[in-house]
Parts: structure tokens; sequence; C-alpha cells
């Protein structure tokens, strides 16, 4: 990362002058339902995650599961020299790739379903283009990241800076074995299901830290809230309540606010949540999830509450 003499910041990704990968590393096709849906990971997986959901979907759906570039051992993107740190490089090229993927293959009124950074590029495409959008499943996502615990709306400069002096900050000089040790370590704890706990630890120990780093940038830097109600297409926020948050914001009431407030500003949108489930809601609770998924795709509303444990 380095700071223009007129204060514009910049990064740079090694020694990176250009995109050059696909932002598609991989995308697999399966499914013989009338909804198409795309699924798109988080950062430290790949489109691996999603396999249970296409194997118990694949007669509602026709699906496509994305695999980002630089994720599941495939080539990262570039960045082309001089990129501000809040300029949507990698998402942006996603999305076109992801607009051009949807336009050869025909799909039409498109489901998609965001996990982490995942949400983030679904919100890009529906903004870009609601004409082939028709709804947008965010999973733990919010239209902007909570930078801080007070609020949401921040300024463009305003996130940057914060970014700078926190995330950045943290972050830069971070030995590359130890941080992919530590998060191969985090992903095991981030579903209850043993095997694909260990799926997840693999998928984390296969992503280099610079690649994470930039695409967790693009996830925090951009507040979607204005130009995703202006899209007008649906939006499910999902979140995970788990014991973690509710001792972190003291009561679930203050997290279900939290999660209420970040999407207050996008009219056509509602907020579902799960109980007892980690980051990796559709691994915890795949039925309950698939539930959520089926009522979205038929433009019903969510429980009133939130998917319980054990039962909706």
């Amino acid at each position: 990362m380095r700071t223009l003499a007129a204060g514009v910041v910049v990064w740079a990704l090694g020694a990176a002058a250009a995109i050059a990968a696909e932002p598609l590393a991989h995308v697999e096709i399966a499914g013989t339902g009338e909804t198409d849906v795309v699924l798109i990971h988080n950062t430290l997986a790949d489109s691996g995650v999603w396999d249970s959901f296409l194997e118990r979907n694949g007669e509602r759906y026709t699906m496509h599961a994305v695999r980002l570039a630089g994720m599941g051992g495939s080539e990262a993107l570039g960045l082309p020299d001089g990129s501000p740190l809040d300029e949507m490089v990698w998402s942006d090229a996603t999305v076109a790739a992801l607009a051009e993927h949807c336009a050869d293959e025909g799909l039409e009124d498109v489901v998609v379903i965001g996990h982490g950074i995942g949400g983030m590029i679904g919100m890009r495409l529906a903004v870009a283009h609601p004409e082939l959008v028709e709804g947008v499943v965010l999973v733990d996502t919010m239209p902007a990241h909570p930078l801080t615990a007070q609020g949401f709306r921040m300024n463009d400069s305003e996130r940057v800076q914060y970014l700078l002096e926190g995330f950045i900050a943290a972050t830069k000089n971070e030995d590359p074995i130890g941080w992919r040790v530590q998060w191969r370590a985090i992903a095991q704890r981030q579903t209850t299901d043993a095997t694909e706990a260990e799926r997840l630890s693999e998928m984390a120990g296969m992503v280099e830290l610079d690649v994470w780093r930039r695409w967790m940038i693009e996830l925090q830097a951009p507040d979607m809230t204005d130009e995703l109600d202006a899209s007008g297409v649906r939006v499910l926020g999902v979140g995970a309540v788990n014991i973690g948050l509710i001792q972190m914001f003291s009561t679930r009431v203050m997290v279900e606010e939290f999660w209420n407030l970040a999407f207050d500003g996008v009219e056509n949108s509602e907020v579902t949540f799960f109980d007892e489930s980690s980051h990796y809601i559709f691994l915890d609770r795949p039925e309950a999830f698939d539930a959520m998924v089926e009522r979205f795709v038929a433009g019903e509303d969510q429980p009133e509450y939130s998917y319980r444990e054990g039962g909706e």
C-alpha cells in the first residue's frame, strides 16, 4: 500500500500490474430446476462449500457455484498500478464475468446467494444488472460491513481511513505462515460439522495472505445501502445468532437490532436469523436453510422471529 502526493490511497499486491487471471476460476453447474441460482462463497473458502447444497437441491434449482480467483489454489487477480484503496477492482471484474456467464448460459431472474465477500459481489451484481437479478440472499453479510459497533453509515473517505488505521495496520506485518496456521484453526471452528470443518481448514490453507487481505478490503470498503435500495431488487439478510455474538452484544435482542439497523436503509429487504449457528449457516442448519431459500424464491415471508434450533 502507498499514498500518492495528492493523498489518494492506493494498494499494491505483489508485482501485479493488471488483471490477468480469470475472475471466475471455476463454475460448477448442477441441478435441473426452473429457478436459476448463483452461489458465491466467502474468503478462505471455494465453491466446494456449496457441495451439499447442490446435492440437496438438484430438483429445485439450476445452480451455478462459482470459485473466486485466488481461492481453491487458483490464480489470483492482479491490480492495475495505482488502484485506489476503495476501488472495487476484483469485485467489479468478478461482477462483469458473472454477468457474461449468465448471458452465455441464458440465465434469467437469477437468485444470488452470497456468503461474506460473496454477498458483497451479489449486491454489486444486483446494482449493476437489476434486470438480471431477481433477489439476493446475504448470508452473514450486510450492505455495509460494520467497521464499528456504533454504526454502519460512514462516507467513503471515513471508511478508507478506518481501514487504514484498523484492518490494514493490523495485518500489514503478518507472518504468512503463522497467519495460515491461525486461520486454518479458525476455519475449523466456523461449523459444527466435523467433516465440513476439516474441509474448511483445507480450503483456508490454500489461500495466500495477500489475496485474503485484498478480498477483505473489498468487503469492508463500500457501503452498498443506497445503491441496493435504488435497485429495487429483493434482499434477504441472514444472520447467525450464537452464544459468542450474544455475549458480545449482551442480549439476543441487541444482536437482532444490530442486524435490522444494517438493513434499515434498504426498503425491499427482510432479515431473518438462525439460532445456534456458526458463520456457515448452510452447513450447520441445512434443512432450515433450504426451507428459507425456498420461501425466498417463492416470494413468501420468512418466519416472524427466526429459524430456531430443532425446527422453524
